[in-house]
């Protein structure tokens, strides 16, 4: 039984200029109505047509056709255009069709009629009962009272004739109606008698079928809407739609059907009679004919309205917005839809929430549509039906708040409903890391033991559906290992997947062997991070691990690939080998020699090397240090192996990295010389004398004080490379002699000699110089007196420069040296200059500016010396930082050697 609502308000149409009824239409006689393009379309039994329409901001307009001399019987409006297709009598007992072009009118502002189609039938009379027109203006037929169906092919809106053909359905009884729809890519006319309801094929191979046994009256059918995938409505006893192959739904409305229409969605049913018993209780007497339209919404199987009348119906035209129904005491009546909200609160006071559900998704009132559910959900809740509550609350699950469900359900007996919700809110991508734990403490709860409903949860969820992170953790609570595993392989959670299987499971084999499936860079980060656990369980495959990442040899999904960019440090894995010095030495050992490495590897290999927590010989040991120590492409720090083979007291080392590393020679001469190795003395002064000169002085002073059989000749070579380089006075030198008790003259004899030697020649050729320089000053100054005394004669016939003879402009010296003027040019200092003479005079004059220059430098510090009583130290300074010093000891040394 189908439920009865007001969804419809009933009022007249007025005047808008009175505000009273619209009456004009009390002296029509009525016979047919249609509506379409913004009009109504009344046809008249005097042959007038009428068409009604709203102008000028609601104001009602009136026009008036006169179509034919006698009755009008059918109007059609085609949907998709203007034209109007009508049948009437301009002779008695013959019909007549006529098209009109609404867009088209003529000078007096009416209808213009397009053509005039006169049926060619043999019988002389005939009349036509309905009519219909393809959309596309293809076919129009016409039923007759004889049963006959005439087919008129051509443009409609053309004057010319058009082809006319009688349909060979095979029908005897009058034709209450017709109707065309196109069905998959074929064109259909549905045909209705009083006894059946047919279908003809009109394009391809034509054929007839029937649908029905059950037909119709005149008026009682009509083609539906897309909300009903343009069926074919007939109305009888029972309310039938068709396909044009099939019947596809039957209904049963009670009472007698007069006429039938279609809107938007709605079957409109006038019948005649009250679905009030106690209509004469409202003051309708049983003797005044009354009628009723029904509107039924059957999409979703509800009355929308009934609306009573006490005066015949004469036609329902869907217009305007609104349902016009037209009755014979000349009123129009409008039936105005109520807007979906207020059909939903309707349906929401009587608790119809179902109705409400459907009403909504039908309008894509999505937004009201969750609000629906949420209602509908706590009704059925209230009512305590808790599963038919949920599945509402699943429905509006995107538009509502989960905690607002997820506290209904929190009570233990609805474990099962609260579970069911948390798994939509996965599947719809919408859970939160709560969310997930909740979900699976349920499923823990209904499935403790076997876990099954865990494992379904895992292997149906998709990634982005669920919280991982907080899926794991729940599994690894609940002790459901092998999930939170497979969770976190499949997702890529490696941390989870190492922590599950070394602290849960105490798999550390396991564990390294998913290390080995990893990528590189994975498989670096978790190396490090669990490698001193694995270290510890597994040595011998996690040092395999450590190899394999750092020389270059990780498995790849194609190849092993030893390119540098897959290849770790090895320094970043030695803090694994704490307590397995052993295998990090092997370690070590493989990765300097496959690769480049850092000096912290270096430096921890000489560590290892060097101490004792590796066992091995001492002569291995040191052959080990000395051959890394010795490579050239190691990279140690030098000072850091010095500590450590002073350390571990490896001598070899020391004066390895003090000769070719540190460069440190007097070290390793000390060290000689702590050990008496007096041979080795004097060769390290040969092989280093020449880059530390001061090599030579300690071994002086060595020799000096030890007793040995070579002790003589080593002086001796020693004293000549001294004396070589010139690095101590002979007088310090027989000092150092001196202090030593074992001393001889025989030692320094030869050196002495040689000393007084070199002395003595030295004073020979500076007396030489001095007499030298007597005899040039006497004979400038000779030279002098000449020139103050006497008058110089320039004889010279030759430039001195080009050797060609003298002309004036000449220019003449006193070193009796002349050349042309143009042979000469000036010097810095604006004057001309003896070309040959010049070089030698400007280095006289050189060293009497430094003659004088040091005179007055020596006179100045005296000076300052004498002022400053008691700060002489910052003059002394002072002349240091000025360089003046170095330059004074630098002329003592030179003085002292020519000595």
């Amino acid at each position: 039984m189908w439920k009865t609502f007001k969804f419809f308000d009933k009022e007249l149409l007025k005047d808008p200029q009175t505000n009273k009824p619209y009456d004009d239409l009390e002296s029509f006689r009525v016979t047919c109505t249609t509506g379409g393009s913004g009009q109504i379309i009344l046809g008249e039994s005097n042959g007038k047509m009428h068409f009604l329409s709203l102008v000028d901001g609601g104001n009602i307009r009136l026009q008036t056709v006169p179509a034919y001399h006698s009755k009008i019987t059918n109007i059609h409006q085609l949907k998709q255009n203007s034209l109007v297709v009508t049948v009437g009598y301009d002779e008695p007992d013959q019909s007549l069709i006529k098209v009109w072009d609404c867009s088209k009118l003529d000078r007096l502002g009416v209808a213009n009629q397009l053509r005039t189609i006169k049926p060619q039938l043999p019988q002389k009379k005939f009349d036509i009962t309905c009519i219909a027109v393809d959309e596309h203006q293809s076919f129009l037929v016409a039923g007759f009272l004889t049963g006959e169906i005439l087919l008129i092919k051509g443009n409609l809106s053309r004057f010319w004739s058009s082809k006319q053909q009688i349909i060979p359905v095979g029908i005897k009884e009058a034709i209450t109606g017709l109707a065309f729809t196109n069905w998959n890519s074929d064109t259909y006319l549905f045909i209705t008698t009083e006894k059946g309801v047919y279908s003809h094929k009109m394009t391809g191979v034509q054929m007839t079928t029937t649908l029905g046994h059950e037909g119709c009256k005149l008026g009682c059918c009509v083609m539906s809407d897309s909300s009903q995938n343009h069926k074919f409505v007939v109305v009888s006893e029972y309310t039938s739609f068709y396909f044009p192959t099939e019947r596809a739904q039957s209904f049963v409305f009670e009472g007698q059907k007069m006429m039938v229409n279609w809107s938007k969605g709605h079957l409109i049913i006038v019948k005649k009679g009250s679905d009030k018993p106690s209509a004469n209780l409202a003051g309708i007497t049983p003797s005044v004919e009354q009628y009723t339209v029904v509107l039924c919404d059957i999409q979703h199987n509800f009355i929308a309205s009934t609306i009573p009348f006490t005066s015949r119906v004469l036609g329902v035209v869907p217009e305007w917005g609104v349902i016009n129904i037209l009755t014979a005491d000349g009123k129009i009546t409008q039936l105005r839809e109520h807007d979906t909200q207020s059909k939903l609160e309707t349906l929401f006071k009587r608790n119809l929430f179902d109705y409400a559900v459907n009403l909504a998704r039908s309008q894509s009132y999505d937004d009201g549509l969750a609000e629906i559910r949420r209602r509908y959900g706590d009704h059925l809740y209230s009512k305590g039906d808790y599963g038919s509550a949920i599945e509402q609350y699943k429905n509006a699950i995107k538009h509502l708040e989960p905690s607002y469900v997820i506290r209904k359900y929190l009570d233990a007996q609805q474990i099962e409903n609260l579970t069911s919700y948390l798994k939509a809110l996965h599947d719809e991508g919408l859970a939160k890391s709560d969310h997930t734990t909740l979900l699976l403490n349920c499923y823990t709860k209904l499935d403790r033991e076997e876990g099954d409903k865990v494992k379904e949860f895992i292997e149906s969820c998709k990634p982005g559906n669920f919280d991982i992170e907080a899926a794991i953790r729940v599994c690894r609570q609940s002790d459901f290992h092998e999930y939170a595993m497979e969770l976190a392989r499949r997702h890529g959670q490696h941390d989870w997947y190492m922590i599950i299987q070394i602290e849960d499971r105490k798999k550390y084999k396991e564990a390294l062997d998913y290390i080995q499936r990893l990528s590189f860079r994975d498989a670096t980060t978790y190396t490090k991070k669990y490698g001193k656990t694995l270290m510890a369980a597994e040595p011998d495959l996690t040092t395999r691990v450590i190899t394999s990442l750092c020389l270059g040899q990780w498995r790849t999904t194609e190849a092993i690939d030893r390119s540098a960019e897959l290849q770790a440090h090895p320094d970043k894995f030695i803090h694994i080998f704490v307590d397995h010095s052993e295998r990090l030495m092997h370690f070590l050992e493989s990765s300097v020699k496959h690769v480049k490495c850092s000096k912290a590897v270096y430096n921890t290999l000489l560590e290892l090397y060097m101490s004792q927590k590796i066992k091995m010989s001492d002569e291995e040991r040191e052959a080990k240090v000395m051959s890394l120590l010795s490579n050239t492409e190691a990279s140690y720090d030098d000072h850091h192996a010095l500590i450590l083979a002073e350390m571990h007291h490896i001598q070899a080392a020391v004066l390895y990295l003090y000769e070719h590393k540190l460069e440190m020679y007097q070290p390793i001469l000390q060290f000689h010389m702590e050990h008496s190795q007096h041979e080795e003395v004097f060769k390290t002064c040969e092989n280093h004398g020449k880059q530390d000169k001061n090599l030579w002085v300690l071994a002086l002073q060595y020799f000096a004080r030890v007793e040995t059989d070579k002790r003589s000749d080593y002086i001796k070579q020693t004293l000549k490379h001294i004396d070589q380089y010139k690095l101590l006075p002979p007088l310090m030198i027989v000092e150092i002699l001196a202090k030593s008790k074992l001393t001889q003259l025989g030692d320094v004899k030869e050196y002495i000699a040689d000393k007084l030697h070199q002395e003595n020649s030295a004073i020979a050729a500076d007396e030489a110089l001095i007499r030298k320089y007597q005899e040039d000053t006497a004979r400038t100054k000779e030279q002098l007196e000449e020139l103050r005394t006497k008058a110089r004669v320039f004889q010279v016939m030759k430039c001195s420069t080009c050797n060609s003879g003298l002309y004036l402009p000449a220019i003449h010296f006193l070193c009796k040296h002349s050349y042309h003027y143009s042979c000469l040019e000036e010097g810095e200092d604006g004057k001309f200059h003896c070309p040959i003479c010049y070089k030698e005079d400007e280095t006289v004059i050189a060293t009497l500016q430094e003659l004088d220059a040091v005179t007055n430098v020596n006179e100045d510090f005296h000076r300052l010396l004498d002022r400053r009583v008691g700060d002489g130290f910052t003059v002394v300074a002072e002349y240091f930082g000025r360089g003046v010093m170095n330059k004074t000891s630098a002329g003592q040394k030179s003085g002292t050697s020519a000595m």
